[in-house]
């Protein structure tokens, strides 16, 4: 039994696939949803009552018509993108706000509803009952995500760039040298997770000192090439940085002026050894 409180308890993990929901209601009541990633919630066409109304088989889950403004389409494509004017919850019955040709009137065909949002921003809606034009209540919301972690997996994504101190170009592919099967005559690398690797020269010392300072104006020429071939996402890590962010800092203002903006260094993320 779950203690009650003043306002909603959201719990939500979205996958490459699904995203699922936990809601621990103002009562204490547990609620559960599980809806795609795409944040498109689908359904099935069981009649037609007329050519701006139909009956629908779907399993939202949801006690109130919060759908006003949602797009409507066909997965085939064969209905173009219309809006929902409302979902009579008890007959299962779908408003459309524009009529649907009667040759396109088909019975059992799957169906979309969806607003553009984010996944967990349509949980959140299913669970609280929170229609597009209302204002969601007061909540406490715990995300988690598969997406980055399938996106490194799969090897998607923006192309990327590692900036890193000179001398350590090959540091990823080193690695710690370990390998599974340390007998095999036929090793099989695992590709890389970065597109471009640039070796800065600069150097900081374990105390963070400055050995070597870095030139800047000189990789100037090498950033305008990157943007040219397309490179969105970079990273920097540079050498005992955690002491002393000064250099990190100073690609990361190039970057930024030649109007990047997804960046990451070491030591905003985990300044650490």
């Amino acid at each position: 039994m779950h203690k009650s409180n003043s306002y909603h308890k959201l719990f939500i993990d979205t996958g490459g696939t699904f995203t699922d929901a936990i809601a621990i209601m103002p009562n204490g009541e547990l609620q559960r949803k599980k809806i795609l990633s795409s944040g498109r919630l689908r359904g099935q066409i069981l009649s037609w009552i007329d050519d701006k109304h139909i009956q629908i088989e779907e399993n939202w889950g949801s006690n109130s018509d919060i759908f006003r403004g949602y797009y409507f389409s066909s997965l085939d494509r064969n209905i173009d993108r219309i809006k929902v004017i409302s979902f009579d919850t008890n007959r299962h019955i779908l408003e459309l706000d524009s009529p649907i040709n009667r040759n396109k009137q088909l019975t059992r065909l799957s169906f979309e509803i969806y607003t553009d949002e984010e996944a967990p921003v349509v949980a959140a809606r299913l669970l609280t009952e929170t229609s597009l034009n209302s204002k969601f209540p007061v909540m406490e919301i715990r995300l988690g995500t598969t997406k980055g972690t399938n996106v490194l997996l799969e090897h998607k994504g923006a192309k990327n760039v590692l900036f890193i101190t000179k001398g350590f170009a090959d540091l990823l592919e080193i690695g710690t040298q370990a390998r599974p099967d340390i007998f095999s005559l036929n090793i099989k690398k695992r590709k890389a997770l970065v597109d471009k690797i640039i070796e800065i020269d600069e150097r900081i010392d374990a105390k963070g000192n400055i050995l070597k300072s870095i030139d800047v104006a000189s990789y100037k020429e090498q950033i305008q090439v990157l943007k040219e071939e397309g490179f969105e996402s970079f990273s920097i890590v540079f050498m005992n940085a955690y002491k002393n962010n000064v250099h990190e800092q100073a690609i990361k203002q190039l970057l930024i002026d030649y109007g990047f903006r997804y960046i990451s260094s070491s030591t905003e993320l985990s300044p650490l050894i």
